[in-house]
């Protein structure tokens, strides 16, 4: 009976991070163009499509799509997203206009024309790998006329997602863990989707190199320091690749040791010294801590919670619209883990 009251208490804090999650939906849908007459339709930088502030759009911003996915295919009562045509319909334009806005070199940009960004490449192309992905997964039991992933769509977005993993390849930003971490599972779902053992072998390069540079305290380096928010979202990365790939002792190595840093800097409150840190960041990612559950993530993950209820803990609705999307998808998939360990 003991063990039965805690769940039932732990999911009441946990379903907090679905609430969230799905509240973050509307405003998301505000920063879309969901005209799909229009010739920006899915461009989620609202200062280019607009406001016209800009005159090309950062591709780091759709990340929306994955977002509109995940509540489109999470049937929860209070999920008003779920299963409505019109989400996927947006979720789609929005992978169509971020393979319509790739350079012919498979890179993208962020904060200039031209730019060829390392973090908006490798961030983009995992978000519309997973995307597709999981649109393919929804549509494996039905007719091909209901099939959301069709022949035209698939060609026009695995091109766009082998071109990405082409240079990603060739390229790295061994200073800032997150950026690498994101690139080696952006590759992991490419090679998922084409079956292409180039794009898996470039994956688990990035992840050797990745693992040879995290520091003995535990810490994924930026900028030679650590840094507590870019650290959890390193974790959570890295913990889907796990979840895509076959046992890997030294990921999994790697990922204890990352908890256990943690472990050791977040408070009672799910807070820390955010001015001691290589980045000054203040927020934290969940998921990670979700994924490694047996690695110590439980322990820190309670804290997190605590600190959420009582309004102490960075969350997605008080982030700004560029970083907002991203910790919803992440609270998100912490609760989705969170459903799946303790629904009753």
């Amino acid at each position: 009976m003991i063990e039965l009251a805690f769940e039932i208490s732990y999911m009441e804090k946990a379903n907090f991070f679905g609430k969230e999650s799905i509240s973050i939906v509307p405003r998301v849908l505000g920063l879309i163009d969901r005209n799909s007459k229009s010739h920006t339709f899915g461009c989620s930088d609202r200062n280019y499509w607009h406001y016209l502030l800009h005159d090309f759009p950062n591709a780091r911003l759709h990340d929306t799509m994955w977002l509109l996915t995940l509540v489109y295919n999470l049937e929860e009562p209070n999920n008003r997203f779920s299963n409505n045509s019109k989400i996927a319909e947006w979720a789609l334009g929005i992978v169509k206009f971020w393979a319509k806005i790739q350079h012919e070199n498979g890179a993208f940009d962020e904060v200039y024309p031209y730019e060829y960004s390392y973090c908006a490449t490798a961030f983009s192309t995992w978000w519309a790998g997973e995307t597709y992905l999981e649109l393919q997964e929804i549509g494996r039991d039905l007719n091909e006329s209901e099939k959301l992933i069709t022949p035209t769509i698939s060609r026009l977005v695995t091109s766009a997602l082998k071109k990405a993993g082409k240079w990603l390849i060739k390229h790295n930003n061994l200073q800032v863990a997150n950026q690498e971490a994101a690139a080696a599972v952006a590759l992991k779902a490419i090679a998922l989707i084409t079956n292409n053992k180039n794009f898996e072998e470039g994956a688990k390069i990035k992840i050797n190199q990745i693992i040879s540079k995290q520091h003995p305290e535990g810490y994924y380096p930026e900028y030679d320091g650590p840094d507590i928010g870019y650290h959890s979202l390193s974790l959570s990365c890295l913990a889907t690749y796990r979840k895509h790939s076959e046992t890997l002792p030294e990921l999994n190595s790697s990922l204890y040791r990352a908890v256990q840093f943690l472990e050791t800097k977040i408070d009672e409150n799910g807070l820390y010294e955010w001015w001691r840190t290589s980045r000054r960041t203040q927020y934290l990612y969940p998921y990670g801590l979700a994924a490694c559950w047996d690695e110590g993530g439980k322990q820190i993950l309670e804290r997190y919670m605590l600190g959420l209820s009582k309004d102490y803990v960075i969350r997605p609705s008080w982030m700004d619209d560029r970083y907002c999307t991203y910790m919803a998808i992440d609270y998100l998939r912490t609760y989705k883990i969170l459903l799946e360990k303790f629904k009753l």
